[in-house]
């Protein structure tokens, strides 16, 4: 058994959202600094159980319940603590430790408080800034940003200097500065400081920490507008939300959350009684974050400006929005005027009539089908078959099958089509299109973190997100040749992750590759439709197929090995070689996977 260090554990707890773990099986509401609701552990009718998001504890007044987040998982989950800590590990992304190497998590323990505690001064360095510089001030006044406002959110200003934060916090090493974003450096050159002359706005986990920073320009002669932190040890732009950590702890119950696009933006509102926006961090809104939402909010709404880009962003937020749909989970999006942005129609109309807009904003599937229909013309047979085309990959996406029927009746009934009709197209078309996200996914990505399968191994993939007991069914000496060859493949190196780390179900696999680009592939595989399979030994044909696998990477490594000038000479035969070889991959495939 791995003995897990003092140093490890804390580093565990540490990251592990306290609320959002108890939360997902208590109804908590903010009571002062701590979190309040029924306790799991006994009945009652008065809320006497506490969070302590600080320290990540919990304690109940009534029956005198009381742990760490990692007691939580063992008496709510029936776990041991070595699979408690797993579990966690897993879901914040750390990685368990083995015999002896408890040294290593303390380091990286202390680099990561390093990186905090850097980036926490350069919050301060900013703060402190602003103060000296009028020109700031008075532009974040004419925005009609208060003081109050300012200091809740600790915006700040960098001076337009390529060294005034590098010497401030010159007692930090270069590097670390380096790490956490606060320094630039072009290839061997001299550091400089990365954000000059810009409001700043710090981005805060849901834990208060400070991970990066957005820099918006004065003005708005300078390009680009924004520039955000660089990805880091603490900072993952595609996970976050600016603004989540003010809403949480706004003091209001957390119900709703008003997705809008700039940090500006969600500022304003909440100066002008709307606390519960959060904005992306300089990206189109993500899968992951959509879920990150989903756990605070019972309901979504995502408001765009009314410009072309603004319905564009809308239309992609809805799809993300829909493949992450769940029971009770309301989405709605809402389309601001042409000439204005969330921060500028406050500032004109005021809360008020924000408040209006919000409330009336249009349902998912109402704005899903009035946009697929617009510029339609559903009387002729292309214009209905323009619509079920387009529509049919969204729903096809959605997890939550009531939803997913209803839509589909929903299309039935906008292009006169039986519902029937509709289903056979889905069962028909749903593969195609989810395989054709997994494959557009792969190709924007292939150049910074390639993630490649061949027809054979994406059907056995299809094949193992539905039924891990298919791996455990490998026999040790076909496991022993794919754990030499699982750096040439994703799929070997998905069956050697699920055995060596005894991963019990897809969500954690999926956590596993937590915030990479390998998680928005099996995103995408899982969304296709389950395989009906024919035929009784379905182990057999996956056996078949990793066999057919393993000899079309010996046999691409021997052709690797060949001298030049001997593949010149075995020509066509030797290529015919090959070619037979990915037949027999093609052959050798579950091709009753239907």
């Amino acid at each position: 058994m791995v003995h897990y260090s003092p140093e490890f554990l804390n580093a565990l707890t540490v990251r592990v959202d306290a609320v959002q773990l108890i939360g997902e099986r208590v109804a908590l509401e903010r009571a002062g600094k701590s979190f309040k609701g029924k306790c799991p552990f006994h009945q009652e009718k008065t809320p006497s159980f506490h969070v302590y998001p600080d320290n990540g504890t919990y304690h109940c007044f009534g029956c005198g319940a009381h742990g760490s987040v990692i007691k939580f998982v063992q008496e709510t989950r029936n776990a041991t603590f070595h699979e408690a800590v797993q579990e966690l590990a897993r879901m914040v992304g750390m990685k368990l430790p083995t015999s002896g190497s408890s040294q290593i998590s303390d380091a990286r323990l202390e680099r990561l408080n390093l990186l905090y505690s850097a980036l926490d001064q350069g919050r301060q360095f900013f703060v402190e800034a602003l103060q000296s510089s009028k020109t700031t001030q008075e532009y974040l006044a004419s925005r009609g940003l208060l003081r109050e406002t300012i200091d809740r959110y600790s915006i700040g200003f960098a001076p337009d200097s390529f060294a005034a934060l590098k010497t401030a916090l010159s007692h930090i090493k270069e590097q670390d500065l380096l790490d956490c974003g606060l320094l630039a450096k072009k290839d061997k050159r001299e550091s400089y400081d990365r954000f000059r002359n810009r409001v700043m706005f710090p981005i805060r986990d849901t834990r208060g920490r400070v991970m990066g920073f957005g820099g918006r320009v004065l003005g708005h002669d300078a390009i680009p507008k924004y520039i955000n932190s660089p990805a880091s040890d603490v900072y993952k732009k595609g996970r976050e939300l600016y603004g989540l950590y003010e809403a949480r702890n706004s003091g209001h119950k957390l119900t709703k959350l008003l997705v809008v696009e700039g940090y500006m933006d969600v500022v304003t509102l909440a100066q002008h009684g709307i606390p519960y926006a959060v904005a992306p961090l300089g990206t189109a809104l993500t899968q992951e974050q959509f879920l990150v939402l989903r756990r605070y909010a019972s309901e979504i709404v995502c408001c765009f400006d009314g410009d072309d880009a603004g319905k564009q962003a809308a239309w992609r937020a809805l799809r993300i929005g829909l493949s992450c749909l769940k029971e009770r989970l309301k989405i709605r999006i809402a389309i601001l005027p042409k000439e204005h942005d969330p921060d500028s129609f406050v500032r004109e109309h005021g809360s008020d009539e924000f408040q209006e807009m919000i409330e009336s904003a249009e349902p998912a599937a109402d704005y899903f089908f009035r946009e697929l229909s617009e510029d339609v013309d559903l009387n002729s047979v292309e214009g209905r078959v323009q619509v079920v085309e387009k529509a049919m990959g969204p729903i096809c996406s959605i997890p939550y099958a009531t939803y997913r029927q209803a839509m589909i009746a929903r299309l039935a009934e906008t292009t006169r089509m039986s519902v029937q009709d509709i289903e056979n197209i889905g069962r028909s078309d749903s593969t195609q299109f989810a395989e054709e996200q997994v494959t557009r996914r792969e190709n924007e990505r292939a150049s910074s973190n390639p993630v490649s399968l061949t027809p054979g191994e994406r059907n056995v993939l299809k094949l193992l997100v539905h039924d891990f007991g298919h791996v455990a069914r490998i026999p040790d000496s076909q496991l022993a040749s794919i754990r030499k060859w699982k750096k040439s493949s994703f799929l070997f190196e998905i069956v050697c992750r699920i055995r060596d780390d005894q991963l019990g179900n897809f969500s954690e696999l999926l956590g596993s590759y937590s915030g990479s680009h390998e998680q928005e592939v099996l995103s995408g595989l899982a969304s296709l439709r389950r395989p009906e399979i024919s035929g009784n030994d379905v182990g057999s044909g996956i056996s078949d197929a990793l066999e057919a696998i393993l000899l079309r990477l010996e046999r691409e490594d021997r052709r690797k090995r060949v001298p030049r000038e001997t593949t010149q000479e075995a020509g066509k035969d030797y290529r015919n070689i090959i070619e037979e070889g990915n037949a027999s991959e093609e052959n050798h495939t579950p091709t009753n996977v239907k």
